[in-house]
């Protein structure tokens, strides 16, 4: 289990259910100011994994055998093109990014999406320019980036949304995907960033997120 505390809350985070080890996804925060116990989820059951806390954002990486790395508490940018188009679940999936202060910097941030279907795999895009797309390729949904667009389509990059209908991804923004190859985010630039996913509504299709714009410090 991973714990840490950011100003009156404790944040407890994955472990297991000893013999066998179930791991668990759960985020049980004890919010001693409003005296009360919410409750998120991690983008995957784990345990073992490390947490720690910068400003407002509560980190947790790694556990047994996994490299995922979850950010919760300091979202970051300006949603748009939102509600997006409602995949086979009925819901709109929606697109959140989070960092902390300096983000540009430090080099990283997490993008996190939810209200997928189970079990999808789809990608993240970045550009520099935002745009408008109706159904592009036969997709049911609108992209939402123009110019160049990079898509984050290497093997390790490609993501799945699992039971819960998540994806997630952490930014390394020193190399940011490009259709030449790859850029570094500079302090006072804005990036846009959306995710595609595939879908069966009813039959095989794809759809995007909302999308999100984020000037970086």
């Amino acid at each position: 289990m991973g714990v840490t505390t950011v100003a009156t809350k404790a944040i407890f985070a994955g472990g297991c259910r000893p013999i066998p080890c179930i791991p668990y996804g759960t985020v049980d925060t004890y919010d001693d100011a409003a005296g009360v116990w919410p409750r998120d989820t991690l983008s995957e059951a784990r345990f073992g994994l490390a947490a720690t806390a910068v400003g407002t954002t509560t980190v947790f990486a790694g556990g047994l055998n996994r490299n995922t790395i979850d950010m919760q508490g300091a979202s970051i940018g300006t949603v748009y093109c939102s509600p997006a188009v409602a995949n086979s679940t009925g819901f709109h999936a929606t697109l959140e990014a989070q960092g902390a202060p300096g983000s540009a910097a430090q080099g990283n941030a997490v993008l996190s999406s939810t209200g997928l279907p189970p079990h999808s795999f789809g990608m993240f895009l970045a550009s520099r320019s935002q745009g408008s797309v109706a159904s592009p390729g036969g997709s049911q949904g609108h992209l939402c980036l123009g110019g160049s667009i990079g898509r984050f389509n290497d093997p390790s990059q490609v993501v799945g949304s699992g039971p819960s209908g998540r994806f997630q991804l952490c930014l390394d923004l020193t190399q940011l995907p490009q259709p030449m190859g790859t850029a570094s985010v500079q302090s006072g630039e804005t990036w846009n960033f959306q995710a595609w996913y595939r879908d069966a509504n009813p039959t095989p299709t794809s759809n995007f997120t909302s999308a999100i714009s984020v000037t970086f410090h």
